[in-house]
Protein backbone atom coordinates (compact mmCIF):
# COMPACT_ATOMS: atom_id res chain seq x y z
CA UNK A 1 0.00 0.00 0.00
CA UNK A 2 2.62 2.63 1.14
CA UNK A 3 6.47 2.27 1.10
CA UNK A 4 7.80 4.39 4.22
CA UNK A 5 10.81 4.92 3.24
CA UNK A 6 14.07 5.21 5.90
CA UNK A 7 16.69 7.65 7.21
CA UNK A 8 18.88 7.73 10.34
CA UNK A 9 19.13 11.05 12.07
CA UNK A 10 22.46 11.76 13.71
CA UNK A 11 24.08 14.85 15.83
CA UNK A 12 27.01 16.40 14.11
CA UNK A 13 27.84 17.92 17.61
CA UNK A 14 28.37 14.01 18.76
CA UNK A 15 31.00 14.06 16.25
CA UNK A 16 29.42 12.53 13.64
CA UNK A 17 30.17 13.20 9.86
CA UNK A 18 29.59 9.91 8.30
CA UNK A 19 27.84 6.52 8.63
CA UNK A 20 30.70 4.82 10.04
CA UNK A 21 31.48 7.51 12.40
CA UNK A 22 28.26 5.91 14.57
CA UNK A 23 30.50 2.93 15.58
CA UNK A 24 30.22 3.20 19.41
CA UNK A 25 27.75 5.89 19.50
CA UNK A 26 24.32 5.82 21.65
CA UNK A 27 21.17 5.46 18.52
CA UNK A 28 17.39 4.91 20.33
CA UNK A 29 15.52 2.74 18.35
CA UNK A 30 12.22 1.14 18.78
CA UNK A 31 13.69 -2.81 19.46
CA UNK A 32 12.16 -5.60 17.11
CA UNK A 33 10.73 -3.15 14.61
CA UNK A 34 11.36 -2.29 10.98
CA UNK A 35 13.17 0.55 12.70
CA UNK A 36 15.20 -1.26 14.47
CA UNK A 37 15.89 -3.25 10.69
CA UNK A 38 16.55 -0.51 8.99
CA UNK A 39 19.40 0.33 11.42
CA UNK A 40 21.00 -2.77 11.04
CA UNK A 41 21.25 -2.26 7.21
CA UNK A 42 22.22 0.93 7.25
CA UNK A 43 25.02 0.08 9.33
CA UNK A 44 26.08 -2.89 7.79
CA UNK A 45 26.38 -0.77 4.66
CA UNK A 46 30.15 0.02 6.18
CA UNK A 47 30.57 -3.10 7.75
CA UNK A 48 29.29 -2.23 11.24
CA UNK A 49 26.96 -4.58 13.46
CA UNK A 50 24.03 -3.83 16.36
CA UNK A 51 27.24 -4.99 18.65
CA UNK A 52 29.24 -1.59 17.56
CA UNK A 53 26.49 0.80 18.59
CA UNK A 54 24.95 1.42 21.90
CA UNK A 55 21.11 0.27 20.83
CA UNK A 56 18.99 2.53 23.70
CA UNK A 57 15.22 0.70 23.41
CA UNK A 58 12.53 3.90 23.41
CA UNK A 59 8.71 4.13 23.14
CA UNK A 60 6.76 5.40 21.51
CA UNK A 61 7.89 6.79 18.63
CA UNK A 62 7.94 10.54 19.63
CA UNK A 63 9.87 9.81 22.60
CA UNK A 64 12.86 8.34 20.61
CA UNK A 65 12.75 12.16 18.99
CA UNK A 66 12.91 13.62 22.16
CA UNK A 67 16.04 11.90 23.28
CA UNK A 68 17.82 13.15 20.50
CA UNK A 69 16.65 16.86 20.83
CA UNK A 70 17.59 16.16 24.43
CA UNK A 71 20.97 14.89 23.45
CA UNK A 72 20.73 11.86 25.38
CA UNK A 73 21.64 9.67 22.55
CA UNK A 74 23.53 10.51 19.50
CA UNK A 75 21.50 8.85 16.58
CA UNK A 76 17.54 8.11 16.09
CA UNK A 77 16.55 5.55 13.98
CA UNK A 78 12.55 5.67 13.62
CA UNK A 79 9.60 5.99 10.85
CA UNK A 80 8.38 9.56 10.08
CA UNK A 81 6.81 12.06 11.56
CA UNK A 82 9.46 11.53 14.65
CA UNK A 83 12.36 11.67 12.57
CA UNK A 84 11.17 14.88 10.69
CA UNK A 85 10.62 16.22 14.71
CA UNK A 86 13.69 15.81 15.01
CA UNK A 87 15.19 17.23 12.06
CA UNK A 88 13.27 20.44 12.84
CA UNK A 89 14.56 20.80 16.24
CA UNK A 90 17.97 20.25 15.80
CA UNK A 91 18.44 22.09 12.53
CA UNK A 92 21.78 22.33 11.58
CA UNK A 93 22.62 19.85 13.82
CA UNK A 94 21.32 17.23 12.52
CA UNK A 95 22.95 14.56 9.12
CA UNK A 96 20.95 12.00 7.76
CA UNK A 97 21.66 8.79 6.50
CA UNK A 98 19.91 6.69 3.73
CA UNK A 99 21.11 4.38 1.62
CA UNK A 100 18.50 4.68 -1.82
CA UNK A 101 16.77 1.27 -2.13
CA UNK A 102 18.67 -0.75 0.82
CA UNK A 103 15.31 -0.55 2.80
CA UNK A 104 11.98 0.76 2.92
CA UNK A 105 8.95 -0.18 5.36
CA UNK A 106 6.21 -1.55 3.01
CA UNK A 107 2.63 -1.24 4.82
CA UNK A 108 0.20 -4.34 3.33
CA UNK A 109 -2.97 -5.36 3.59
CA UNK A 110 -3.75 -8.32 5.23
CA UNK A 111 -6.35 -11.07 5.28
CA UNK A 112 -6.85 -14.82 5.82
CA UNK A 113 -7.15 -18.38 3.55
CA UNK A 114 -10.96 -18.61 4.74
CA UNK A 115 -11.79 -14.75 3.49
CA UNK A 116 -10.48 -15.43 0.37
CA UNK A 117 -12.32 -18.49 0.05
CA UNK A 118 -15.53 -16.50 0.73
CA UNK A 119 -16.76 -15.49 -2.40
CA UNK A 120 -18.61 -12.59 -0.91
CA UNK A 121 -15.77 -11.67 1.61
CA UNK A 122 -13.37 -12.09 -1.89
CA UNK A 123 -15.18 -9.23 -3.77
CA UNK A 124 -15.23 -7.10 -0.67
CA UNK A 125 -11.21 -7.40 -0.52
CA UNK A 126 -10.48 -6.81 -4.00
CA UNK A 127 -13.25 -4.19 -4.17
CA UNK A 128 -11.50 -2.61 -1.08
CA UNK A 129 -8.17 -3.13 -3.07
CA UNK A 130 -9.33 -1.41 -6.18
CA UNK A 131 -10.57 1.72 -4.27
CA UNK A 132 -7.06 1.83 -2.44
CA UNK A 133 -5.27 1.91 -5.41
CA UNK A 134 -7.45 4.23 -6.92
CA UNK A 135 -6.92 6.75 -3.87
CA UNK A 136 -3.16 5.98 -3.87
CA UNK A 137 -2.71 7.44 -7.57
CA UNK A 138 -5.10 10.57 -6.47
CA UNK A 139 -2.87 11.20 -3.58
CA UNK A 140 0.16 10.88 -5.78
CA UNK A 141 -0.90 13.70 -8.01
CA UNK A 142 -2.45 15.86 -5.07
CA UNK A 143 -1.51 14.86 -1.71
CA UNK A 144 -2.62 17.96 0.05
CA UNK A 145 -6.22 16.87 -0.60
CA UNK A 146 -5.42 14.22 2.53
CA UNK A 147 -2.84 16.21 5.00
CA UNK A 148 -6.05 17.83 6.88
CA UNK A 149 -7.78 13.76 7.24
CA UNK A 150 -3.86 12.32 8.23
CA UNK A 151 -3.38 15.73 10.77
CA UNK A 152 -7.13 15.04 12.39
CA UNK A 153 -6.63 11.26 12.49
CA UNK A 154 -3.13 11.09 13.22
CA UNK A 155 -3.24 14.29 15.89
CA UNK A 156 0.00 15.55 14.36
CA UNK A 157 0.26 19.14 13.02
CA UNK A 158 -0.25 19.59 9.63
CA UNK A 159 2.73 21.39 8.81
CA UNK A 160 5.05 18.41 10.25
CA UNK A 161 2.70 16.16 7.77
CA UNK A 162 4.11 17.97 5.07
CA UNK A 163 7.17 17.90 5.80
CA UNK A 164 7.47 14.36 6.09
CA UNK A 165 5.72 13.75 3.06
CA UNK A 166 8.54 12.88 1.05
CA UNK A 167 9.72 10.03 3.23
CA UNK A 168 6.78 7.89 1.93
CA UNK A 169 5.67 6.29 -1.31
CA UNK A 170 2.22 5.58 -2.09
CA UNK A 171 2.49 3.17 -5.17
CA UNK A 172 0.29 0.20 -3.94
CA UNK A 173 1.68 -2.90 -6.15
CA UNK A 174 3.36 -6.65 -5.29
CA UNK A 175 7.46 -6.08 -5.35
CA UNK A 176 9.47 -8.41 -6.84
CA UNK A 177 11.90 -8.66 -4.07
CA UNK A 178 9.41 -9.18 -1.38
CA UNK A 179 9.53 -12.67 -0.54
CA UNK A 180 13.74 -12.00 -0.63
CA UNK A 181 13.18 -9.26 1.67
CA UNK A 182 10.82 -11.52 4.52
CA UNK A 183 13.62 -14.51 4.10
CA UNK A 184 16.54 -11.93 5.54
CA UNK A 185 14.29 -10.10 7.67
CA UNK A 186 12.68 -12.86 9.33
CA UNK A 187 16.40 -14.53 9.68
CA UNK A 188 16.94 -11.32 12.22
CA UNK A 189 13.45 -11.26 13.66
CA UNK A 190 14.11 -14.92 14.57
CA UNK A 191 17.58 -14.44 16.59
CA UNK A 192 15.52 -11.35 18.44
CA UNK A 193 13.13 -13.52 19.73
CA UNK A 194 14.89 -17.14 20.41
CA UNK A 195 12.76 -19.21 17.31
CA UNK A 196 14.19 -20.81 14.22
CA UNK A 197 13.85 -18.95 11.15
CA UNK A 198 11.04 -19.81 8.87
CA UNK A 199 12.10 -21.51 5.51
CA UNK A 200 11.41 -19.68 2.18
CA UNK A 201 8.81 -21.82 1.53
CA UNK A 202 7.17 -21.10 4.37
CA UNK A 203 7.22 -17.34 3.66
CA UNK A 204 6.25 -17.29 0.50
CA UNK A 205 2.85 -19.10 1.69
CA UNK A 206 2.29 -15.19 3.18
CA UNK A 207 2.37 -14.02 0.01
CA UNK A 208 -0.56 -13.94 -2.23
CA UNK A 209 -1.29 -11.59 -5.54
CA UNK A 210 -4.50 -12.96 -6.66
CA UNK A 211 -6.37 -10.01 -4.75
CA UNK A 212 -3.94 -7.28 -6.74
CA UNK A 213 -4.03 -9.23 -9.63
CA UNK A 214 -7.95 -9.06 -10.11
CA UNK A 215 -8.15 -5.26 -8.43
CA UNK A 216 -5.70 -4.31 -11.35
CA UNK A 217 -7.98 -6.47 -14.15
Amino acid sequence: VTDGLYRLVARRSSGIAQLKDLKGKKIATFPRTSAAWSLVKELQTVGLKESDVTIVPLAPVMEIARAIIDREVDAIAIWEPASQEAVDVLGKDAIEFRTPGLYRELFNLNTTAAKLADPVKRRQIVEFSRKVISCSEQIKKDPELVWPLMAKASGYSLDLIRRAWPHHNYTPSMPADMLDVLVEEDAWVATETGRKPRTREQLATLIDDSVWREANA
